[in-house]
C-alpha cells in the first residue's frame, strides 16, 4: 500500500507525505504536466544520521534526467545540530544579530551538517564493529556445539561416547593425580569421583601397579570399554524381554541396535542442549557486566574473551561428565510378570445375581444399613403391651430399671 501511494507522487498537483525511509525502490513517474511545471519537488523537514539516506531521499526528484529539485529544512534544536556544532552556529547568529525566524542558507551550515553526519556514521560503524567482535566469540562456541550435535546425530555415537569417557578420565587424573610422586596422589578422591561417573571402579587398588600417568590412562580406557560393553549388553538383554517370539533373529538384532543407538542419542542431546541453554544465559550476563572492567584499566573485549574461553571449557567438561554419568547410571525396568492367584482362591467360585438395570440409568451404591431383629418402639409411642401408657412410662421404664 505504501509503494502504491508513493508511486503516484509524480502526478500533477499531488502532495505525498512520507518518511525519508519510505518509498525506496518505488518507481515515481512524473506526468507530462509535472515535467512542464519543473518536475518532482522533494521537501525534507530534517536530516537523517546517515548521508546515504538523505541522498536516496533527495534522489526521488530529478531521476533519469527528469527535472526536479530538493530542499531540506533544519532547526538548531534538532539532535543532529544540537549535539554536533549547534552552539557555534547559535553564537554566530547572536554576533551577526540574525533574527530567530530568519532562515539561514550558507555553505558553512551545509558543511557543519555534513561533518556531524560523518561523526554519527563513524559512531554507528564502531558500534556495529564492536558488536561483531563480541559476536565472533559466541560464533566460535556455537560452531563447536553444533558440530558436537551433528556428531551425536550421526552414526558414530558409540565412538563419541568412548572419546567423552576418555576425556572424563583425563579430567579426573588432572584433579587428583597431578603430583610428581605417585604416593602423593589422592587415590580415594579419584575412586569416589570415578565411581560417581561410571557407577563402579573395576579395581580399587589400581595404583599399586606403579605405572606412569599415560599408562594409567590407557589402563582406565580399557576398563571403560569393558564397562561400556557391559552396559550395552544390559540394555540389550532388557529390551529382548519385550520382543515377540515371531521376530527373526536378524531383524531383532537390527532393531535392538537401532534402539540402543537412539537411546544414546537422546541422553547426549538432552544434556548437550540443556547445558548449552544455561551457558547462553551466563554469557548474556557476562556481556552486560563486562564493561565495568574498564575502570580497572583493562580492555573489556580482551577480558570477555578470556572469561568466555574459561566458561566454555567448563561447559564442555560438564557436558562430558553429566552425559557419561547419565548413561552409566541409566537403568531400564524389567517387565513385571503378572502375579499368580493364591492357591487358596483357585477352587473358589464367585456367583453374583443378575440385576436388570434400565437403559440410561446409573447405579449408585447404597449405604449398608444394620439388620434389626425386630422393630423398635419410640419412647413416646404407646406401649405394645396394651396398658395405654407411653412406652417410656411402662415397659421401657422396666427395661431401664432392670
Amino acid at each position: 500500500m505504501e509503494a502504491e501511494i508513493i508511486s503516484n507522487a509524480g502526478q500533477f498537483g499531488a502532495v505525498t507525505i512520507a518518511t525519508n525511509m519510505a518509498g525506496r525502490g518505488t518507481d515515481i513517474k512524473p506526468s507530462p504536466e509535472t515535467l512542464e511545471a519543473g518536475g518532482v519537488f522533494v521537501l525534507g523537514t530534517g536530516r537523517h544520521d546517515s548521508r546515504r539516506i538523505d541522498n536516496q531521499f533527495r534522489g526521488r526528484s530529478g531521476r533519469q534526467g527528469d527535472p526536479g529539485a530538493s530542499q531540506f529544512l533544519l532547526s538548531l534544536e534538532d539532535d543532529l545540530l544540537r549535539i554536533f556544532g549547534g552552539e557555534r552556529i547559535s553564537n554566530l547568529m547572536d554576533k551577526l544579530n540574525i533574527e530567530e525566524d530568519e532562515p539561514i542558507e550558507h555553505v558553512f551550515i551545509t558543511k557543519a551538517i555534513g561533518n556531524a553526519q560523518k561523526k554519527v556514521e563513524g559512531y554507528h560503524f564502531d558500534t556495529r564493529k564492536h558488536v561483531l567482535e563480541y559476536d565472533d566469540v559466541m560464533e566460535k562456541q556455537r560452531s563447536i556445539i553444533y558440530g558436537r550435535r551433528r556428531e551425536i546425530l550421526g552414526e558414530e555415537v558409540q565412538n563419541l561416547i568412548l572419546e567423552m569417557c576418555d576425556g572424563v578420565v583425563g579430567q579426573l587424573m588432572e584433579q587428583h593425580c597431578q603430583d610428581k610422586y605417585v604416593d602423593q596422589w589422592d587415590f580415594q578422591g579419584f575412586n569416589r569421583a570415578f565411581e560417581g561417573v561410571f557407577s563402579k571402579v573395576p579395581n580399587e587398588k589400581w595404583f599399586e601397579d606403579e605405572l606412569n600417568t599415560d599408562e594409567y590412562s590407557e589402563k582406565f580406557y580399557g576398563w571403560i570399554e569393558d564397562l561400556y560393553k557391559e552396559k550395552i549388553e544390559f540394555f540389550r538383554n532388557v529390551a529382548e524381554l519385550n520382543f515377540e517370539t515371531d521376530v527373526s533373529s536378524e531383524d531383532r538384532k537390527e532393531i535392538l541396535g537401532q534402539m540402543i543407538l537412539d537411546l544414546e542419542r537422546q541422553i547426549l542431546l538432552k544434556v548437550n542442549d540443556n547445558l548449552w541453554k544455561d551457558h547462553l544465559l551466563s554469557m548474556d550476563m557476562l556481556r552486560e557486566g563486562i564493561g565495568l572492567v574498564g575502570y580497572a584499566q583493562k580492555k573489556p573485549l580482551d577480558e570477555y574473551r578470556k572469561q568466555a574461553f574459561k566458561m566454555f571449557s567448563d561447559l564442555m567438561n560438564r557436558i562430558d561428565n553429566e552425559a557419561i554419568s547419565n548413561f552409566f547410571k541409566l537403568t531400564i525396568a524389567r517387565p513385571i510378570a503378572e502375579p499368580e492367584p493364591s492357591p487358596f482362591l483357585k477352587d473358589v467360585e464367585f456367583i453374583h445375581g443378575e440385576v436388570e438395570i434400565p437403559d440410561g440409568t446409573e447405579t449408585k451404591k447404597k449405604k449398608t444399613q444394620p439388620v434389626r431383629a425386630q422393630s423398635t418402639v419410640g419412647r413416646n409411642e404407646p406401649c405394645p403391651c396394651g396398658s395405654g401408657k407411653k412406652h417410656k412410662r411402662c415397659c421401657g421404664l422396666a427395661k431401664k430399671i432392670a
